[in-house]
């Protein structure tokens, strides 16, 4: 970030709490413990709740995968989950105690549909580009996924990051 950025968004400090902007200015002057706190505490996204409920879970129900590919077909979206790869990472994750049931279903959905396909799974959870994983250079501002899940409310916080994660919003 530039200085020019810097002097810009230290404008923002007074701004009202529930705006963009303060959000940002914390993101930057605040501790992470102390953003996550304040931002993540009680907050699961609700993107990542319909995003989950809309993509990830129907498949975990093999009663309704015909219904999910024609869903599929119709919303035409980057992606197109291969089931039995998504059994297959879901016998391997389903006992990892590192992470909640969401997000092993998630990681579990991004297997199914080839993201690790050049990278191990390990791998990226200590990645410093996870969000743009094909890119040779890491971003120093982000943190990996396995530093993230080791601060309170992370897990909130990274949910929030996978949701938007390019690789999912792509055409």
């Amino acid at each position: 970030m530039t200085k020019e950025e810097l002097e810009k968004i230290k404008q923002y400090a007074n701004y009202p709490e529930g705006f963009p902007s303060k959000a940002l200015y914390d993101s930057i002057f605040m501790s992470f413990e102390q953003y996550l706190e304040k931002y993540y505490k009680d907050t699961i996204p609700s993107r990542w709740t319909k995003w989950m409920d809309k993509f990830v879970y129907p498949p975990f129900d093999k009663s309704r995968r015909k219904e999910y590919r024609d869903f599929l077909y119709k919303a035409k979206p980057s992606f197109v989950p291969d089931f039995d790869k998504m059994d297959e990472f879901w016998e391997v994750i389903k006992n990892d105690c590192r992470f909640d049931e969401e997000l092993k279903r998630f990681f579990a959905f991004l297997y199914s549909c080839d993201f690790f396909e050049y990278m191990n799974f390990e791998n990226w959870l200590n990645a410093k580009n996870w969000l743009h994983p094909w890119h040779n250079e890491p971003d120093e501002d982000i943190r990996t996924i396995r530093e993230i899940l080791n601060y309170p409310y992370g897990i909130n916080y990274l949910k929030t990051l996978l949701r938007d994660m390019p690789w999912l919003n792509r055409p």
